[in-house]
């Protein structure tokens, strides 16, 4: 069984050659998706590919976003599943996979976000000052992309790109709003 691990190595981009392993990891993080996990967090929005245990030694810049069921617990802590509207927050219904994210413009208003790791099980859910709007450029296995995210899509791109530069969200939080890069 898979499992998430917290991050030790910045990730590198994805070249042609690692296509067929990008194909191969990304539908095994589309399976652990489906799963609930174990600790604070039963389910996940996104998940990097060097969030995967057996990827320490080359992680690769790419994230899948999660499928259209999404996991939470009741009041009585039991694990129940919600279907939700992927089509209404990201334009597809079904899981994406985002290769090699880059953010090109961003506008200067910043929102609150209130965001939990699933690297960082024991950091609670914390608020951090993200940027509203992004203008971000990507592959997918359709091509490459370039897409305005608002709100909820722009605070998720944004924290799959911390993880590949190894930033967590305690660090984020601390850094001054000019040193957003």
């Amino acid at each position: 069984m898979l499992k998430i691990i917290k991050l030790i190595k910045k990730s590198r981009p994805v070249k042609f050659k690692d296509i067929f392993r990008v194909l191969i990891d990304s539908w095994k993080i589309k399976w652990l998706m489906r799963m609930p996990f174990e600790g604070r967090f039963p389910n996940a929005s996104s998940i990097s590919h060097c969030q995967l245990e057996g990827t320490q030694n080359d992680p690769l810049r790419f994230f899948v976003l999660g499928n259209d069921i999404h996991l939470f617990r009741d009041s009585r802590g039991q694990v129940k599943y919600k279907p939700i509207k992927l089509k209404k927050y990201f334009g597809f219904p079904y899981p994406r996979t985002i290769i090699n994210p880059e953010i090109i413009w961003h506008n200067e208003k910043l929102i609150k976000s209130r965001e939990g790791c699933m690297s960082q099980p024991e950091t609670p859910p914390t608020n951090i000052m993200r940027w509203e709007i992004i203008d971000c450029k990507y592959w997918t296995f359709f091509g490459p992309k370039r897409k305005k995210f608002y709100l909820y899509r722009a605070v998720i791109l944004q924290h799959e790109i911390d993880h590949f530069n190894l930033i967590s969200l305690k660090e984020r939080k601390q850094m001054r709003y000019d040193e957003r890069n």
